[in-house]
């Protein structure tokens, strides 16, 4: 099938169908971790020593669950620096936003992997 073949099926589906589809999605890609770059594997150590030095602001699942999920927050990342943006999309007022979204990253993921190459988003 085609991908406009499966863009219009996609649309035909109710959005229960869609999240279960997303769902099924998301799992498939579990089973194939992309690789890491060395700038990313540098910033999780230097987040994990943070996290041992105890210098990260943590949340408890309660508080994660109650109004962190409600919401997703945006940054821009240039270069090897991350500045997180004020902008948050709500998936109960803005469900097409992040579809859009997601379908967004998912094609920067796979050009990314075709070009084997780090991910250059500016």
């Amino acid at each position: 099938m085609k991908p406009n073949e499966i863009i219009k099926e996609i649309n035909r589906l109710e959005l229960p169908e869609k999240l279960l589809l997303v769902e099924d999605i998301w799992d498939s890609i579990a089973h194939h971790p992309l690789p890491i770059p060395t700038w990313q594997k540098m910033e999780l150590e230097k987040r994990y020593n943070k996290y041992q030095e105890g210098a990260l602001e943590l949340y408890d699942w309660k508080t994660v669950r109650t109004i962190k999920r409600k919401t997703w927050e945006f940054g821009k990342l240039k270069g090897k620096l991350y500045t997180k943006g004020p902008a948050s999309i709500s998936a109960t007022n803005n469900l097409q936003k992040i579809f859009d979204t997601l379908n967004w990253l998912f094609n920067m993921a796979n050009s990314s992997i075709e070009n084997q190459g780090e991910l250059e988003i500016e």
